[in-house]
């Protein structure tokens, strides 16, 4: 079983784990920066919108790395006479991965605070938050568990977190299609998502590093 240095798990469950709490942060500040007037003209409208934008573009790139990693654990559990909790993990990943195209579509070329300005792209974070804030909140205490057990010795065969986030595009193929058994395909995919994805959440001055940071390093 793979470990990382502080003697965590470091597979694409644990990946799943970490996604679902970051996800609920960037759901909470993509709230908390909805827009509102800037009364006082001291520029917190301004502020507000560059942080919201950079959580935008996190969200896309943290929903994309979930998507990886539970396409992963999934294939394991399938692989060990678990199809039908299998299912249960991806059972909302079609959805997600529209949305996300969606997403990554509106946001490609876009910085921060164009996206925060798109009424569009507002709309399909709400979309896909009503997807996913629900099952954010129960999965590391219900699902994953019962995922942890039903592998038990096969969780060693998982990738790990690395492989998983050179194998998350922003702009997932629906599941079922033949190259996504082809991992050197989605790497590659992954790699041109990224780079056509620009400017990133990370991507200084184009969003806020006070944001971006403290998400991206897992803090």
């Amino acid at each position: 079983m793979k470990h990382r240095a502080r003697g965590r798990v470091d597979d694409s469950l644990s990946v799943v784990a970490e996604q679902d709490r970051l996800l609920v942060e960037i759901f909470k500040g993509w709230d908390a920066t909805a827009p509102g007037p800037d009364v006082d003209g001291s520029g917190t409208f301004v502020r507000s919108a560059y942080e919201r934008g950079t959580y935008g573009k996190l969200l896309i790139e943290h929903a994309a790395l979930r998507v990886a990693a539970k396409r992963d654990v999934a294939r394991v559990l399938r692989d060990t006479g678990s199809a039908a909790l299998a299912e249960e993990l991806v059972r909302h990943l079609p959805e997600v991965c529209r949305l996300l195209d969606l997403l990554d579509e509106m946001a490609r070329g876009v910085n921060a605070m164009g996206v925060a300005a798109s009424t569009e792209f507002a709309r399909a974070v709400d979309e896909l938050g009503a997807v996913l804030r629900a099952d954010l909140d129960t999965e590391q205490a219900q699902l994953l568990p019962r995922v942890q057990v039903a592998l038990g010795e096969h969780r060693g065969d998982l990738h790990s977190s690395h492989w998983a986030r050179y194998h998350a595009p922003t702009h997932p193929a629906p599941s079922g299609r033949w190259y996504n058994r082809v991992p050197l395909l989605v790497r590659i995919q992954a790699r041109y998502d990224e780079l056509r994805g620009f400017p990133r959440a990370t991507s200084t001055p184009m969003a806020d590093p006070k944001v971006a940071g403290p998400i991206d390093d897992g803090s």
